[in-house]
């Protein structure tokens, strides 16, 4: 059959179109080799060895029923699905479509979740709302996200930007918060408790270098790591950033900080690319910074970097994209490298792109 025309279609339509059909070709290109290597099977002579030894399987983590994967859109669009019910896979895998979005909505952020805690979004205006995550809606795999109002009620044009998780169940004194040009904002918890008015501005993007980009709970211990879309990395102690804000990172004008994360000196950061490729870097190789401010040094080497998490060899990765292609994969598949490296391929994006990661830790292995 002759080819359609798709020139006159929307960027994001034909490149959805080509990622099918790039599927499909991998799909036709997959069943002929296994038509192949089934056919040498019979024309093969019978093994008198005994039956090959199947290949064990990847090992399916438990974790208590009350964990969730939440997806929020940029719009305020969101659903949690039982973390249980996603496969494993290994890295390097295509994911399976997860959250159902309008096609002018994307997912923007991932994270894991006991449904008891509540969720604080900021949004490009530095507006705050608490969402507890018990009040959005549950579903399955490749179930419609919902509006969650009125729970995070957005101007016209608002989108959300940051999302903390709120978990009593882990100590925490400290709300981070930085900002798209790297200031650095640290609240204390009673600042974002249950008496927080919806809307109440928490930063402002005109004095506090842009919109929020990344939250976070924590303590006063050790250092914060600050990565920015083109790789560049800075490490300082977390005390040496003052609680009214100071500017951890001088970023350039083509630039700008897209993760962030709690770091000791034993910690390994998982580094992930919007192309799919993912590096860990070894926190007793990237030396700290006296104090913040200064303009860093490569973290990884890539030009859309997309998100940062600690992630030692038992933790479990989560990656969605912007066509909502999920995929859950063991941090420990991923190469440490002790210098900056551009990594390893983590996900089969096929003209797609990550936009979002959460990193967990199971309790146990089923």
């Amino acid at each position: 059959m002759e080819r359609l025309d798709i020139t006159q279609l929307p960027a994001h339509v034909r490149e959805y179109i080509e990622a099918l059909i790039a599927e499909n070709q991998r799909l036709k290109e997959e069943i002929a080799r296994l038509r192949e290597q089934l056919a040498e099977r019979r024309q093969a002579p019978p093994s008198r060895s005994p039956a090959r030894e199947r290949p064990s399987a990847l090992p399916k983590p438990k974790y208590p029923e009350t964990v969730m994967v939440i997806t929020l859109s940029r719009h305020g669009r969101g659903k949690r699905t039982p973390i249980n019910a996603y496969t494993p896979q290994h890295r390097g895998g295509v994911g399976v479509f997860d959250i159902k979005l309008p096609e002018d909505d994307a997912p923007a952020h991932l994270l894991v979740a006991d449904v008891q805690s509540t969720l604080l979004c900021l949004t490009d205006q530095g507006r705050a709302f608490r969402v507890p995550v018990r009040v959005i809606p549950q579903g399955e795999i490749r179930e419609n996200g919902a509006l969650l109002k009125p729970h995070l009620t957005l101007l016209p044009d608002e989108q959300v930007t940051a999302v903390a998780v709120l978990d009593d169940a882990t100590p925490w004194t400290h709300l981070f918060i930085i900002t798209a040009q790297g200031w650095v904002k640290r609240l204390r918890s009673n600042y974002v408790g249950p008496r927080l008015n919806p809307g109440t501005v928490l930063v402002t993007p005109q004095r506090e270098g842009g919109r929020p980009v990344v939250a976070f709970t924590g303590t006063e211990t050790g250092d914060l790591l600050l990565v920015t879309r083109r790789g560049m990395g800075i490490r300082f102690p977390v005390t040496s950033a003052p609680g009214r804000g100071v500017r951890g990172i001088l970023v350039q004008p083509d630039d700008e900080v897209v993760a962030a994360t709690l770091v000791q000196e034993e910690s390994t950061v998982l580094i992930l690319s919007a192309q799919g490729q993912a590096t860990r870097r070894p926190m007793r190789t990237f030396a700290a910074n006296r104090s913040p401010g200064g303009k860093g040094k490569i973290a990884m080497r890539s030009e859309e970097v997309v998100a940062a998490a600690v992630a030692d060899d038992t933790a479990e990765v989560f990656c969605i994209s912007r066509f909502a292609k999920i995929l859950r994969f063991p941090a420990g598949e991923v190469s440490v490298h002790q210098t900056p490296s551009r990594g390893v391929d983590v996900m089969n994006v096929r003209g797609d792109t990550i936009t979002a990661m959460a990193v967990s830790h199971p309790p146990q292995l089923a």
